[in-house]
């Protein structure tokens, strides 16, 4: 524009408002560019003639969200496209998102903390289950929060919470379809959901199914005995299986509906749950040798049977009553029953014949109350009790059978406290907990605590400590003093005498995100036992008797280590890096002490609809991660693992192709090893997780009506619990 425009007309009132409005025209359209990357704080952006205004040069400006941020205790993850579109699960979605804090493992449903301390996940604040995690809709999700120690009671006292953060929306439904079948592996999962939204109301119906045909199962297994030598029959000897061939088949059903009732101020959540499994064959054929034992080389023959069915209702109800005071409030109840048959045959070896059968009603309910003090706290208190009772029988070799009965009861109260760049959490509480065995009771009380100091001077860097003590009451299956026959030569019993163990964890934990491209935390965590249990071996008959020992050797397990994450070419080039030390100090009846090292590293590369995997990790040594683990001294070394992958979503499909372990053409899959003074053994296991296998897993999901809220939705549950010994 020209100031001649502005030139004639005379100095009349309207020619001079118009020549007034022409040159402020005039001047927005020349500055507003110039206003508007300097609002950006550049420091330059071209140069600027006095005599007419000109940008020459003007500098491209880029601006990247953030990603992620820190709030106290909390930090936020905002996924963008790309790692949602590359995402089939929500287990996916936390890989993609690289969170620095974090272990997870998509194959197992597993997350933990990087020092391996327990997370527990929640949907929109309402706790999800690993299977409900993995039919969360990706693309809806807005941020994902990880929290230490939050004082909401509606993450119901845990210490470690994963919330995945999805709007709600008014009216509408969706299905979405969750397929996975492992070539070569033979088995495979097919799950679908189907919500309906209407105003505050919100239903969901899921249907799940799961087959295992595999023909490659077992283990190649070298024991030894040492027993005393008596005057009368006493002696040690070896006994060497392998395994000829196997055969395994199983089907796993569950169906689930919710009603889920939400307003600003009151949330009811009640959800049903039935499912049925059954392994109608699992059988193994093999062949076992003596040393030291008059036996001839010979073959065994073993099958076994199971089937259960069960019942769940879960309820959680959540009050906001005030501003500054919410109550929660969460109710279940079990059904189950199980049936189990076994046999195994052995040329020279009396017939091993167990049958056992179940039935366990189980309920409780837990309370969580918090008053926000402003900002002077909040004061959180804990209630909850829970009972359980088992009515087992046993038949075959050994014919018995057990009622018994647990109560539990837990009370406590924390404070949490932010001040400038600190955060901190205390508290402290009260457990008892009661077994009764046919007849027999027996009550442990014992205190917990909690500690946890955070510091935060920015965003950028966050330190912390925790400590944590608790006990442990012992499940009413493993007081049995019922006597049962596993294998030729062992047999296993419970100790009624069993008390509580308790358990000292101290952690800390350092982790800097100084941007969107790059993140990193360190770590070293303790855990100490004491009154600890163990299984522990006698002389018994012609062989040994696993009872549980009280209180055995010490039992610490350390671990220090550091994890970090790098983005690359406007992040389209994602690596993730870990490094574990581990140090496990067992002691009586299994005494040994072991350091093992653990690498992994992940990398993935986006590329439009398409997205390139490549995971590799050693083999991980260490107790067995079973929850007997710390009982049985199993010491487990597994092989490494290595997986190829290409993922391709577009309009509501996603589909995914990985080639695991591809060079590996064996199916040994563990090696576990257990030594005492009197007993112990090397097991080769065999099975298909570490031979080569072909997955192809795919999602779709499609809407009808208003786009819908697509959190929160129905999950396979966890199967049915028993009080059988095993």
């Amino acid at each position: 524009m020209s100031f001649s425009l502005l030139r004639g007309g005379g100095n009349t009132p309207i020619n001079a408002l118009k020549r007034f409005i022409f040159l402020k025209f005039w001047i927005i359209l020349n500055l507003f560019p110039i206003i508007t990357y300097a609002s950006s704080d550049i420091r330059s952006i071209g140069d600027i003639s006095q005599d007419t205004i000109k940008v020459n040069k003007l500098k491209e400006i880029v601006v990247e969200a953030d990603m992620q941020s820190k709030i106290g205790n909390m930090t936020v993850f905002r996924p963008d496209a790309r790692q949602k579109n590359a995402s089939q699960t929500g287990f996916d979605l936390l890989v993609h998102l690289g969170i620095p804090m974090l272990t997870v493992i998509p194959e197992q449903g597993k997350i933990s903390t990087s020092s391996d301390q327990p997370v527990t996940v929640f949907i929109n604040k309402i706790k999800a289950t690993p299977d409900e995690i993995k039919m969360i809709e990706v693309g809806r999700v807005s941020k994902v929060e990880y929290i230490d120690f939050p004082s909401d009671p509606r993450y119901l006292g845990n210490q470690h919470v994963v919330n995945f953060v999805i709007p709600r929306q008014e009216y509408g439904g969706y299905t979405k379809l969750y397929g996975v079948e492992n070539f070569i592996a033979d088995n495979g999962s097919l799950q679908a959901n189907s919500r309906l939204n209407h105003k505050r109301m919100t239903y969901d119906l899921m249907a799940y199914g799961s087959y295992q045909a595999p023909n490659h199962t077992g283990s190649a297994l070298s024991q030894y005995f040492n027993l005393p030598q008596t005057d009368t029959d006493g002696q040690s000897f070896r006994r060497y299986s392998d395994n000829l061939g196997s055969r395994l088949r199983s089907q796993d059903y569950q169906a689930s509906f919710r009603a889920l009732y939400e307003t600003p101020t009151f949330t009811a959540n009640n959800m049903a749950t039935s499912g049925w499994d059954r392994t109608p064959d699992n059988f193994f054929h093999g062949a076992t040798q003596y040393e030291g034992k008059d036996f001839l080389p010979s073959e065994y023959f073993s099958k076994s049977t199971k089937r259960s069915f069960f019942f769940r209702y879960n309820g959680i109800y959540s009050f906001t009553l005030s501003t500054n005071d919410i109550l929660n409030i969460e109710l279940q109840y079990e059904h189950s029953r199980t049936r189990s048959h076994s046999s195994y045959n052995e040329s020279g070896v009396a017939d091993i014949l167990n049958g056992a059968s179940d039935k366990t009603n189980s309920g409780g309910a837990w309370l969580t109350y918090s008053h926000s003090f402003g900002g002077k706290g909040s004061l959180n208190i804990y209630g909850s009790g829970y009972y359980e009772h088992n009515n087992t029988s046993y038949s075959g070799s050994c014919t018995a059978s057990d009622r018994s009965s647990l109560s539990h009861f837990k009370g406590g109260v924390s404070y949490t406290l932010q001040k400038g760049h600190f955060y901190g959490s205390a508290g402290a509480g009260w457990v008892v907990s009661t077994t009764w065995l046919n007849g027999i009771r027996n009550t442990s009380s014992f205190p917990y605590a909690d500690f946890f100091l955070q510091y935060s001077p920015s965003q950028k860097h966050s330190a912390s400590f925790t400590f944590h003590h608790t006990a442990w009451a012992p499940s009413s299956n493993s007081r049995s003093n019922n006597v049962l026959q596993t294998s030729p030569f062992v047999w296993i019993t419970g100790n009624p005498l069993l008390s509580s163990s308790r358990t000292y964890d101290l952690g800390l934990n350092y982790t800097w995100i100084p941007s969107n491209m790059f993140s990193l935390s360190s770590f070293a965590n303790t855990c100490l036992n004491s009154n600890r249990t163990a299984y522990n071996y006698e002389p018994y008959h012609d062989g040994v008797l696993r009872t549980i020992l009280q209180p055995a050797g010490h039992l610490t397990t350390s671990t220090l280590g550091v994890r970090g994450t790098v983005r690359l070419f406007d992040r389209k080039l994602h690596i993730t890096g870990n490094f574990t030390l581990n140090h496990t100090d067992n002691g009586r009846p299994f005494n040994y002490s072991r350091l093992s090292p653990y690498i992994w590293g992940r990398a993935f590369f986006y590329a439009g609809k398409f997205t390139f995997g490549a995971v590799y990790a050693n083999g991980k040594r260490g107790l067995d991660p079973s929850f007997t683990g710390t009982v049985s001294g199993v010491w487990i070394r597994n092989k490494d693992s290595y997986y190829l992958s290409v993922g391709w979503a577009n309009a509501g499909w996603n589909l995914l192709l990985t080639l695991r372990n591809f060079v590996r053409w064996n199916w040994e899959n563990s090696v576990s090893e257990l030594n005492t003074d009197i007993y112990g053994y090397r097991s080769t296991d065999y099975s298909t997780a570490s031979h080569a296998t072909i997955q192809l897993s795919a999602t779709y999901t499609f809407s009808y009506g208003k786009k819908t809220d697509r959190n929160n939705e129905l999950f396979k549950s966890s199967g049915a619990s028993s009080g059988i010994l095993e």
